[in-house]
């Protein structure tokens, strides 16, 4: 009876963690997703697009802080510092504030050039490097209470930040405000609000007091995360050329109009791929403590069943949209010219259980340290797609 009672106890909180892994990827993705689709339905379609690639240069800026530093957290930080996660966690943020300052110039310094050629995009790319440490706090922030299996830290930040979006909005939209730089301004903001809490929450018991008096050397770090971390930044470039190189590249070729349309139809497919990235970022610490206490056939076993769940969550999600995909535009963007490209959702239903495919079978290469496999599979993954698009 006690071993039954453990049992339910134990499914209990294995299911409030999934619903609060859930929730945080739910809360974050619906505000963003939010403001894409009253920027989509409020703007004129080329200000939209330069949303659209403005956005698209900002999630190709995260590749460095989520592969070096946010995606080596739970298993470097599990295996190597599990007696003084507190003081590697702070290393982690500083070296996260100076990357972000050092990206940050960087983007500026495109701005002036842009500014120079009198583009429509040297503003909100201006407001983008001043944004870029707040944004960049957020995107770590967040993953932070996975470290110790507790998402509902993450969930409450995502509640502070979808609400702080949600007022921010609707003061722009009645202020008739609304512009890229503005809603730059609407994600900088919300992320500081989300990360103040859930960083608060941390510092009040979320993370334990080191065990050991040791510091955590800053070479060693940087050493192990970049060992790690490599691949994954090479293979999150792919990632980007893979899919978000499009707005970009439509707006060069086609039109900012173009771009805008990508990003709109975009959205609405993405939506699985994003709800995969919490429920990752909640299996991989267990999949590293099961290698290290049970053994890598039980790892291998638990990933399979990841693996299996991601791809049956994917082609459920397909089904929705190659059926009802344009009664989605149109429930999304009303009457807009974006309703118009419904058929391309179809092209994106097929992708979108490839990637849910691709986002198990790294879960369970993370778990095994095997980031350099994913590359290979990545690279190819986007050779069969520029062959395809020849």
């Amino acid at each position: 009876n006690e071993t039954t009672v453990l049992t339910k106890v134990s499914a209990s909180l294995w299911t409030g963690k999934v619903v609060m892994s859930v929730a945080d990827q739910g809360l974050t993705s619906a505000a963003n997703l939010g403001l894409n689709i009253v920027l989509a339905r409020s703007l004129p379609d080329s200000e939209y697009g330069v949303f659209a690639i403005v956005y698209s240069v900002f999630l190709l800026m995260t590749g460095p802080p989520s592969a070096l530093l946010a995606d080596p957290m739970p298993v470097i930080g599990l295996t190597r510092y599990p007696d003084r996660l507190r003081g590697y966690v702070t290393r982690v943020l500083r070296i996260n504030l100076v990357l972000s300052l050092g990206m940050g110039l960087l983007v500026a310094i495109a701005g002036m050039v842009l500014s120079v050629r009198r583009s429509e995009l040297s503003r909100p790319i201006f407001t983008l490097a001043a944004m870029t440490p707040f944004l960049f706090l957020y995107w770590l922030a967040r993953r932070l209470p996975y470290l110790t299996g507790r998402p509902a830290i993450a969930a409450t930040g995502a509640f502070v930040y979808a609400l702080t979006m949600i007022g921010l909005l609707v003061s722009a939209w009645r202020c008739k405000l609304l512009s890229p730089s503005i809603a730059l301004c609407v994600l900088a903001v919300a992320s500081v609000l989300a990360s103040a809490w859930i960083l608060f929450f941390l510092g009040q018991g979320g993370l334990e007091t080191d065990r050991s008096e040791e510091e955590v050397p800053n070479g060693d770090l940087l050493r192990e995360h970049w060992r790690y971390g490599r691949w994954v930044l090479a293979t999150g470039i792919l990632f980007w050329m893979s899919d978000s190189i499009y707005p970009p590249m439509l707006g060069s070729l086609l039109g900012l109009p173009a771009a805008g349309a990508f990003r709109a139809i975009q959205n609405i497919a993405l939506l699985m791929t994003q709800l995969l990235v919490p429920l990752s970022a909640l299996f991989l610490p267990i999949a590293v403590r099961k290698r290290s206490a049970e053994g890598p056939a039980a790892a291998a076993r638990f990933t399979a069943w990841i693996l299996m769940l991601f791809v049956g969550l994917a082609v459920a999600y397909a089904s929705v949209l190659w059926v009802g995909g344009e009664w989605l535009l149109r429930l999304f963007y009303g009457n807009s010219p974006y309703a118009e490209y419904g058929w391309l959702l179809r092209s994106f239903a097929i992708a979108i259980v490839a990637m849910a495919a691709i986002q198990g079978a790294g879960l369970a290469l993370s778990a095994f340290e095997r980031p350099d496999i994913m590359f290979w599979a990545r690279l190819a993954a986007v050779g069969i797609t520029l062959l395809g698009g020849a």
